[in-house]
């Protein structure tokens, strides 16, 4: 839209996103040509930073985040994505869905049967774009309220969700964020999805990160979590940037932190993941001259280089407050990353919102 048109809104749709081939072309940004299939519905308290957790191929939790200047949200919701299409091919081959979720009248008090490995979002297989945009556009939604029981964590938004698995039990994990009286929080729980239970996770260490909000965690190793980055009470990037949580079986928290070689600058409103042994950092706000942009890090090593992005457009891209996934495709040896949504406010310039979605090969992994 022009710019004397833009206004910020709350967006509460859920669009999904047919995944189809894109030119190979390596260290380069490539704008999807397919466009967004928004399906009805509405989202409770049109929420903003809602966190997401994929729980099956057409099954994504949902976790509240601000719905007001002054008033965060602590619900789960279960969204489900449903089509005759469906039942035969995986969805994860066509399906990205936005924040977003509307409450049901009969509200769900636990998930599906089925409790199999955490599953991601990436693409398992082609599909030509005419099957593709048709199974999309058959898509329909539900959603609804999960009924948790447990110790739930308080109100808050700006903090991240893990999947993971503790005790053989598929459990996502919440760390920090912020309350909507702008108190930072450190705390860490836990969700068994199976149960829809919360547990406060005790911490055994004789020391864990300061408080923070807008930062990223990533798993490695099963039950191993990478935290990096965030702001503090004070609105300042946090010292102590990137920490590595060993959650035990007996459900207890083992904090150490994790020291790169040279330093790796903290960021913040940026996207994380880890493939094998590599943390991957996607964009963000750091104090530089420049902006970061992707980082590739090894965990064993603690060496790191970043990558430089450049779109095949040449269009400014604002790689914070934005989504990024991991997608897997038959034909490249090397993971592509999904980089969705974005951008930032400007005094001077004014609001710029990332057009994309756009993929970026990552020539320097292999599978």
């Amino acid at each position: 839209l022009p710019s004397q048109q833009r206004q910020h809104q709350r967006i509460n749709t859920v669009a999904v996103f047919p995944l189809s081939a894109s030119e190979d072309k390596s260290d380069s940004l490539i704008s999807m040509e397919r466009s967004p299939v928004l399906l009805d519905g509405i989202v409770p308290d049109n929420n903003m930073f809602i966190r997401s957790v994929g729980r099956s191929p057409t099954e994504i939790l949902l976790f509240e985040g601000r719905s007001s200047p002054t008033k965060c949200g602590s619900l789960v919701h279960r969204l489900a994505l449903s089509t005759p299409s469906l039942t035969t091919e995986p969805a994860s081959s066509l399906l990205h869905a936005q924040d977003g979720n509307h409450r049901t009248a009969s509200d769900a008090p636990a998930f599906s049967d089925s409790d199999g490995d955490q599953p991601s979002m990436d693409s398992g297989a082609e599909s030509s774009t005419a099957d593709t945009d048709d199974r999309a556009a058959q898509l329909c939604y539900s959603c609804s309220e999960v009924l948790c029981s447990g110790t739930p964590p308080c109100s808050r938004w700006r903090y991240t969700v893990t999947p993971c698995t503790v005790q053989g039990k598929s459990t996502v994990v919440a760390f920090g964020g912020r309350t909507p009286d702008s108190v930072c929080l450190a705390d860490t729980y836990a969700l068994d999805i199976k149960c829809a239970a919360w547990t406060k996770l005790q911490i055994t260490s004789n020391f864990s990160p300061s408080r923070r909000h807008s930062h990223s965690a990533s798993l490695w190793k099963d039950r191993k979590i990478v935290v990096c980055g965030g702001l503090n009470d004070a609105e300042r990037l946090c010292a102590d940037a990137y920490w590595l949580m060993d959650i035990s079986p007996r459900k207890e928290v083992q904090w150490s932190k994790l020291c790169f070689d040279p330093p790796l600058p903290p960021r913040y409103s940026h996207s994380s993941h880890i493939l094998g042994d590599t943390l991957i950092l996607v964009g963000g706000v750091s104090t530089g001259s420049s902006q970061p942009s992707i980082v590739l890090a090894d965990l064993c090593s603690r060496k790191w280089q970043e990558l430089a992005l450049q779109t095949s457009t040449g269009e400014a891209l604002l790689l914070h407050n934005h989504t990024s996934h991991v997608l897997r495709r038959p034909s490249v040896p090397h993971p592509v990353l999904l980089l969705a949504g974005g951008g930032g406010n400007c005094f001077s310039f004014g609001t710029h919102f990332n057009s994309g979605p756009y993929t970026v090969e990552l020539v320097a992994l292999k599978w």
